[in-house]
């Protein structure tokens, strides 16, 4: 047997959960709505519904950034070189994008726990994000809220498709996307 986690890629589906997709296909297995990609496949019980939302904030400190290089091996000078960053648009250090995408995470799993508490049977696991963009950059000692918005259920499928942005403390965008979760069946 495939492994739970397993999956191939397809294109998005355009789905809006008329049973067929716009592309052609018998039902994306994607979180848009559409229709489960095998007849007969029984529901998932995400308990979570759309409009559900969950929010994580954080002061970004130097040592976050500090730390998140060591971790990452991203050691570009406009993150950790408070001489070179003066030089640049910025005229100061920025987080690294990867980092405010891990505090995502955070609410990503309130999200999960949520579901696991409400009764849920099968374990909330991420499939990734999609079309994340960084709009503005997050420098040292700004605060910044997480935000998870459902947008998406899809209970034949066993997923759910969410907003995802970040905001200052002013509260200017500074980054965006989606992201997916799937709910994989216990052993």
């Amino acid at each position: 047997a495939p492994h739970p986690l397993s999956f191939s890629y397809r294109a998005p589906c355009t789905c809006l959960g008329e049973g067929l997709c716009k592309t052609g296909r018998r039902g994306d297995a994607g979180a848009t709505g559409g229709k489960a990609e095998r007849e007969g496949e029984v529901a998932v019980e995400t308990h979570i519904e759309v409009g559900e939302t969950a929010e994580y904030t954080r002061t970004i400190s130097e040592a976050d950034i500090l730390s998140f290089a060591k971790i990452s091996g991203d050691h570009a000078p406009i993150h950790v070189d408070e001489a070179y960053a003066r030089t640049t648009a910025y005229g100061r250090r920025i987080a690294h994008g990867a980092l405010m995408m891990g505090l995502l995470s955070a609410t990503s799993t309130v999200i999960s726990e949520r579901s696991t508490k409400r009764g849920a049977t099968h374990v909330p696991v991420s499939l990734g994000y999609d079309k994340i963009r960084i709009i503005h950059p997050v420098f040292i000692d700004d605060t910044v809220t997480a935000r998870y918005t459902v947008e998406a259920v899809d209970r034949e499928a066993g997923r759910t498709r969410s907003k995802v942005e970040i905001v200052n403390q002013d509260g200017k965008l500074c980054l965006v996307g989606t992201h997916v979760l799937k709910w994989v069946a216990p052993r």
